[in-house]
């Protein structure tokens, strides 16, 4: 297993507590890919909860989107990621049997080469499909870490760290 302790990370991370007036955004931007991307980021918590760590959206509906979230019921860290119609293109992908409350470090990282997808947890594969994610070339998205778009629902308990987007797998 991977354990982290001591050293840089959450060093300056986001402290999140889980209400309305703790998340981060930005005003919107284009993120420089399409179909071919990846995301990464270390988080950490000891809430039991279904909570949102990423939520990357265009303020209007889900076109584009891409959701990343825990699921408290069922132990795993969800990764929903939206076609340019807003379809989910393939459906959700998850983690398989993710112990994420336990209050130490974990880094995930979502991959899609245009034709398939993965999940890495804690440096490990957890899961893959081999479904297209058509999504338009570089949308306009706005980001929120630690928040459900667009409700005060679903907001995440604990730190999030080194987050990181790529236009390649």
């Amino acid at each position: 297993d991977f354990t982290t302790s001591g050293g840089l990370l959450g060093a300056s991370c986001m402290d999140l507590t889980g209400s309305s007036s703790e998340y981060a955004y930005n005003s919107g931007t284009t993120w420089g890919f399409g179909d071919a991307w990846t995301i990464e980021f270390w988080f950490k918590t000891s809430t039991d909860s279904d909570m949102t760590l990423l939520d990357l959206h265009n303020d209007s509906n889900n076109n584009n989107r891409i959701l990343i979230k825990t699921v408290a019921s069922s132990n795993e860290i969800s990764i929903l990621p939206y076609a340019s119609d807003g379809s989910t293109s393939g459906g959700t992908l998850t983690t398989s049997g993710a112990a994420f409350q336990d209050g130490k470090w974990h880094h995930i990282a979502f991959t899609s080469s245009g034709t398939a997808k993965q999940i890495f947890y804690d440096g490990k594969l957890s899961s893959t499909d081999s479904v297209a994610c058509n999504r338009d070339a570089d949308p306009t998205m706005r980001i929120r870490l630690g928040r459900l778009h667009p409700s005060a629902a679903d907001y995440f308990t604990g730190q999030i760290d080194e987050a990181r987007f790529f236009s390649d797998v």
